[in-house]
Order: structure tokens, then sequence, then C-alpha cells
């Protein structure tokens, strides 16, 4: 290997009695020599290279090597839901060493992953303890692992695993555990997993795999409404909480996103008003919306792993499409860039959640104001009939279902007075009224179990008996 230090002016060099790190990515040897061997730098006054100009030699002993399993594989689950907390992977390895009595077996897996189940209570936090989700597959010898965060450790105290006469290796080893959802986005050096056979100190065998790319995940992730706004094209108001897996400076959200990655309008919010208010607890943190379209919005805040987070997000508007929208949520780190294309980008991707199902949307029942009247509108009136017109979109409502009519303030729905006009569907016999008291809605309530389908936008009549309010003290 001959490198060239300094530019062709001659600047730079290597100045005498300077300290020089040099860091270089190599390719291990197919065989194990018996002589390690040396490792020898040797500088030059100027190119070429030749004893005329060679100024210094060093050299150091190089490495000892050590033989790779034969077998190491990691298998990753074809799909993680949008709420599984963990991961199942398989593990399956095949030894050139037999597996002595009182010898170790460990895997490390990348940084982000642990394997360890929750902490006991009076645990250390530097203690090897259960692991999550640990299946034997084969090999019956294999003893029960101990886990430390993303580190697997095997110590054979009751036998070991003989060699395969006919082949000169191990039975396949394979099991199974659970990693809680890696933390960490990694590059492809980092992202690894590592497992060493050892015997007391010495280190028998050993290997290194590249692991799968797994983009880390919002945790504790809910999406509900925040008010009770929940019909198709309301103006609604959406509260999202969650924690952090890494530290970030964007959020950028969207829904209805399908597998195929096209947007599916009809379950799609309309985010073109909306507002966001976020908070820590009860504490406020500064948020600015830097990306606003009817279908996106790109929050800019200072996300920290260890916090939890509250937006709430007004002024929603709803889908145009009874169902339930799909989430999608990214953080981004904010480098690389002076602009918002160039700061979302997979590069700087942090946390990824998407196809998280939030609340429903529900089809709008909207009553007719002038088909709508009360026949005495005055205090004090026992049993007066109040006649209602209304229609259902976009959906139809099926058969089974139950119309609730909820009274204001300070009316009362009078039991057994329910008359169904034009249109209305075939009822059962559960018709009837009840006291709500606390309710948001009202605290009187009429409940009509319908037997036969509603159609969109036809309209429906019925009619029933109330109390009117009584008159105020002053």
């Amino acid at each position: 290997l001959l490198g060239v230090v300094g530019g062709s002016t001659g600047a730079g060099g290597l100045l005498p009695l300077e300290r020089y790190v040099m860091d270089m990515y190599v390719r291990n040897p197919l065989t194990i020599p018996v002589d390690p061997g040396i490792w020898r730098l040797q500088s030059y006054a100027a190119a070429p290279a030749t004893y005329a100009t060679l100024l210094d030699v060093g050299e150091v002993p190089s490495f000892p090597l050590t033989e790779v399993f034969h077998t190491l594989q990691v298998a990753f689950p074809p799909y993680a839901g949008s709420v599984d907390n963990s991961l199942e992977l398989g593990f399956r390895l095949v030894l050139r060493h037999a597996v002595e009595l009182g010898d170790a077996l460990r895997l490390r897996g990348p940084v982000g992953y642990d394997f360890g189940a929750e902490d006991p209570a009076d645990a250390h936090i530097d203690a090897y303890r259960a692991c999550r989700g640990f299946t034997r597959v084969s090999s019956e010898a294999l003893p029960v692992p101990l886990c430390l965060q993303r580190n697997i450790r095997f110590v054979f105290h009751g036998g070991g695993i003989p060699l395969d006469p006919a082949i000169r290796l191990t039975p396949l080893i394979a099991f199974s555990a659970l990693t809680a959802y890696p933390r960490r986005t990694l590059d492809p050096a980092n992202n690894t997993f590592y497992g060493e056979h050892t015997r007391g100190s010495e280190l028998m065998s050993s290997k290194t795999v590249a692991g799968e790319t797994v983009t880390p995940r919002l945790r504790g992730l809910a999406v509900v409404r925040a008010n009770a706004r929940m019909a198709v094209g309301s103006r609604a108001a959406v509260r999202i909480t969650f924690s952090p897996s890494q530290a970030a400076e964007l959020l950028h959200l969207t829904t209805a996103v399908a597998g195929s990655g096209v947007p599916d309008d009809g379950l799609q919010f309309g985010f073109a008003a909306a507002r966001a208010s976020v908070s820590v607890g009860l504490q406020p943190v500064a948020a600015a919306i830097v990306e606003q379209t009817n279908s996106s919005l790109v929050l800019q805040l200072a996300l920290s792993e260890v916090l939890a987070y509250s937006i709430v997000l007004d002024d929603v508007v709803n889908p145009p499409r009874p169902g339930r929208a799909q989430w999608s949520l990214t953080t981004y780190a904010q480098r690389g860039g002076a602009t918002i294309a160039e700061w979302i980008k997979v590069s700087n991707r942090r946390d990824r959640s998407e196809a998280f199902v939030g609340p429903s949307t529900l089809s709008r029942v909207a009553i007719d104001p002038a088909l709508t009247s009360l026949a005495a509108p005055y205090f004090d009136t026992d049993g007066t009939e109040v006649q209602f017109a209304f229609s259902v979109h976009p959906a139809d409502v099926s058969p089974g279902q139950y119309l609730v009519l909820w009274a204001p303030f300070g009316f009362v729905l009078v039991d057994r007075t329910f008359k169904p006009g034009d249109g209305f569907p075939l009822v059962s016999g559960s018709v009837y009224a009840r006291s709500t008291p606390g309710s948001p809605h009202g605290e009187s309530a009429y409940v009509v179990q319908i037997l036969t389908r509603i159609r969109a936008d036809q309209l429906i009549r019925f009619g029933v008996r109330v109390k009117t309010p009584r008159t105020p003290d002053d």
C-alpha cells in the first residue's frame, strides 16, 4: 500500500515528533497462519519510494486470528405490525469446535437492540436477566440464555454440544428471541450481529454478519380525537401522543397512505387550515408549522428521546368518507441544507411510524331545520310534539344499528311517544327514552333500533314528545 502525504505543491507532510492516527479497512486472511506476522510502516522523503529516499521504518506485531463460525444467520420477520413493540429474530449457528462444559456462546446485536426482559425492581441496571421471548428450536443441549441489552449469552454448565463425526461440525443450533423495537438509525458499518464461542479466556471462533435495515418507531404512539366532532367534513381536533426513539428537529405527518404508498383521498384528513400546539406534561413546547398542505404537515420542534409529547391539531378537516384513516409520522434531523426539501430525505430520517390506525370518522346525520319544528315552543309544556326530518351521508346505515336522539339541556324526552314518519325504517321492540346524566350530548335521550337499511341522502321523518324547560326563577 503506497500513499502520498501532502499536495502537489509540497504543502503538508509528516512533521517530526507529531503523533498521527491512520484508519484503514482491510479484509482478513482466508487462512490462519502459524505466525500472525507484523505490520510495517515506512516513510519516504519523496516519490518514488526507493531505498535512497527512505526515512523511517516502524514495525508492530499483527493480531492473532480465530476461526469463524461455519454458520451464523439472523432472520428478521417479513412484516411488523404498526403497533408492535418488539421484533422476533431467528438465529441459526453451526460451530467448527465442539462446545464443552463451561464454554460460553455470546451474540451481540447492533446498538439500539434490547433482548433483555423488563428490569426487575431489585435488579442492577448492568445485571444479566431473562431474555424476551426465548424459544429453543433445535439442539436440546442449548441452555436457557441470559440477556443484557443487545447481548445474548449462553453458558454451558450442564453439558456441551459435540461435533458430528461425519461432518466435523456441531449440529444446527437454532433459537429465536424478541428484541425491543430498535431505537437507533444505523449505517451499514454498525448494523451488524457478532457471535463468539469462548472457552475460559480463549476465543475459539467468531463471526460478524450484517443485519437488516430497521427504521425506529415513535414509542407509545396514540392518535385520538380531542373533541366530539366525528362526522365527515367536520372541523375537528386531534391529539397525538408519543415518545421519540431518537432526538430530531422535524416531524412530518400525513394520513391515509395505503400499503402501495398511494394516498387514499377518501380517508385523508385536511391540514390546510390546521393549527398545532405541543406540550410535554403541562409545559408548552415551542413548535412552528414550516410546511402545510391539505394532505400533510411539517412541524419544526426539538424532540428529545426521554420525553413524552402531546400534539393537539385544531381545525383539522375530517375525511370525506367514513372509516379509520391510517396515520404516518416521520421525524428528521434538521441538517444538510436550508430548505424543507433538503431536510426531509432518507439520510436524515430518524423515527417512522406508518399505517397507524387512527380514530373513526362517521357518516353525517344532517337535520333539516326547515322541516323540524316544536309544536308548542313555551316553557312548562308537558308532552308537546317535536317533528324531525334528517338524512344521512355519504354512506348507508346498515340494519341493526341504533338511532340515538339527545335533547338539549332542560328538555326531557317522554317515553313511549316515538312516532315514525315518511321513510323511517322498520324498528325493533328496543325503543325507549333514557336519562343520561353528565353526557356531553344532553341529559335526556331516545334510543331506537332500526331493522332495515337507511339509504344515503334519503329524507327520514319521525316525531317524539318532550317536556320543555321549566320557567327560570328570574
